[in-house]
């Protein structure tokens, strides 16, 4: 049965580890990766070379670092290394050399969110994007579905994050949104109220057909159509208000995240939801850990 082949884990210089830990932990006991690698980076974007000089590398401190991952993720391969200068260009040089499924980082301020926004735009693999404090077990999961390519791929990762623990998420919701219709001669001889509501009812519609085509247990899924002119705000609203843990983004991963799932708000959401945040991307369609966490046999 696939599994992970490498995840990659993003520690910026002074931020705190404790959650994203926790996170890697229980990704680690769920899908069993081949290996992981850890890498330390410090912005400096004069020096922008890997230190290799063990007069300047802490090596006691890797060698620290390397015992503790070992001790929480027994038997699992573990490499860490420190990289100084431009966070991006090294995390991309390493997912380059690397056969890596998933970037794992934090999302604490508006430094670590911005970079989690930047790797989430040039990566070819999946971003999971964790805030200090946020449970490793979510017990809701929140997706963003505009009917593109990559929605299914969305549903999936979705309903494998939500087997992480013992029990599982209890909640999936599917949400799509809607604009208000633009003033027209046209649409003016209508009552906007009544033309509305026959908007929502029909993207209601196709969003049930959609997660019961799609889904592999559509009977788990909720689903919700909202009204906004601002979805990147509508979203976080939402998650923070319902207690989504999780909200889930798709990406096609191009210049920027203008395509992605909600549209040019999709940055946006990586910048200002307070909950983790996976970004998912084409290259992950046949993702190893997906199969492994939904139990599919090859």
């Amino acid at each position: 049965m696939k599994r992970f082949r490498q995840i990659l884990v993003v520690v910026p210089e002074n931020a705190p580890t404790g959650t994203l830990l926790a996170w890697l932990r229980e990704l680690g006991a769920a899908s069993s990766p081949a290996g992981v690698d850890l890498l330390l980076v410090a912005d400096d974007p004069v020096a922008g070379y890997l230190v290799e000089d063990a007069a300047e590398e802490p090596e006691v401190d890797l060698q620290e670092w390397t015992a503790r991952l070992g001790a929480l993720l027994p038997g699992v391969p573990v490499e860490v290394s420190r990289v100084v200068g431009d966070p991006l260009r090294k995390i991309l040089e390493r997912l380059a050399r690397g056969t890596f499924d998933l970037v794992l980082l934090p999302a604490d301020d508006r430094d670590s969110r911005a970079l989690a926004e930047r790797v989430s735009r040039k990566s070819p693999v999946g971003v999971l994007a964790v805030p200090s404090g946020a449970p490793p077990v979510p017990t809701g999961v929140l997706v963003g579905i505009d009917f593109s390519d990559l929605s299914p791929l969305c549903l999936d990762w979705a309903e494998a994050f939500a087997t992480l623990g013992e029990t599982g998420a209890s909640r999936l919701m599917a949400v799509h949104l809607v604009a208000a219709p633009v003033r027209t001669r046209a649409s003016m001889a209508l009552n906007p109220d009544e033309l509305l509501r026959q908007i929502n009812d029909s993207a209601r519609g196709e969003l049930e057909r959609f997660v019961h085509s799609n889904a592999r247990d559509a009977s788990r899924w909720q689903v919700s159509i909202l009204e906004s002119q601002w979805p990147s705000g509508e979203l976080c609203r939402l998650a923070d208000e319902d207690d989504f843990d999780l909200v889930v983004l798709g990406s096609h991963g191009r210049s920027a995240l203008s395509i992605a799932l909600l549209g040019s708000q999709a940055s946006e959401v990586l910048r200002q939801c307070d909950k983790p945040v996976l970004v998912v991307k084409r290259k992950n369609e046949n993702l190893g850990f997906v199969r492994e966490l939904l139990g599919i046999p090859n």
